[in-house]
Parts: structure tokens; C-alpha cells; sequence
């Protein structure tokens, strides 16, 4: 069974969470570019939440190195799993991103843009109510 690739993205006066669960690939290519669009318009912190991330390849190293270039701050990443880490490492783009494992962001009032993806490996969206973040 193949985990879905999931976008969440919200924003708020003092940052945005942008939250990846499963599949980070190019399955969920438009869905990934809006979701950078919104954040960088916000003009703000940009927070990732991406405990969750399955599988992560090429294509998310280059989503990150666009939504770095295109924040006013570092976006940070949270609690990021070891291929990340790795993937982050060897391509240099740790020097555009910061890490940390866990971050007790204040819960602002967040205008939730909602789900954005939640696309199976097949390219079928997958059903995301029972996948939105906890607040």
C-alpha cells in the first residue's frame, strides 16, 4: 500500500504552516507549487511540518530550494525524517533551510487555505478529510 502525498497550507499574521504528509513527489506537483505561492505572498515565516513525509525525492529538494528563495526568512523545517535529512545534506540545501525536531509555534489565528493535495501514487485523489491536522 503507497502512502498519499498531502498538502496543507495556512497563514497568519506571523507565519505560515505548511504541513506534508506521505508521498512528496511530483504527483503532487501543482498542488506543491500553489502551496508556495500562498506562502510567499504571505510575506512571513514559513514553518513545515513534515513529520510525516513517506517519501521524498528530487522534486521536493526543488520545491524547497523555491519557497527558500522566495520567503523573506530561512523556512524551517520540523521534525524532518532521515531521507530528508540526507537528501538535505548531500545537495547542499541545508545551507537554504533550517531544521529543528520539534517547535512549539504559537497557534495564531490561521486563515486555512485547507487541504491542497492528497494524491495516491497513482495520480487519484485520495480522500483528505481524515487526514487535516490537528490544531
Amino acid at each position: 500500500m503507497t502512502s498519499a502525498g498531502y498538502v496543507w497550507v495556512a497563514t497568519g499574521e506571523s507565519h505560515t504552516l505548511l504541513v506534508l504528509k506521505g508521498e512528496i513527489d511530483r504527483q503532487i506537483a501543482p498542488q506543491l507549487h500553489e502551496a508556495v505561492d500562498i506562502a510567499a505572498s504571505a510575506g512571513v515565516p514559513v514553518y513545515i511540518d513534515a513529520r510525516d513525509i513517506t517519501f521524498f525525492d528530487a522534486f521536493g529538494i526543488a520545491i524547497l530550494v523555491r519557497l527558500a528563495a522566495r520567503t523573506p526568512e530561512r523556512p524551517m523545517l520540523i521534525g524532518a525524517p532521515p531521507i530528508v535529512r540526507f537528501l538535505l545534506e548531500v545537495t547542499a540545501v541545508r545551507d537554504l533551510v533550517d531544521t529543528c525536531e520539534k517547535h512549539h509555534l504559537q497557534q495564531p489565528a490561521l486563515s486555512d487555505h485547507g487541504p491542497l493535495a492528497a494524491v495516491d501514487s497513482t495520480g487519484q485523489q485520495a480522500d483528505v478529510d481524515a487526514r487535516r491536522p490537528a490544531n
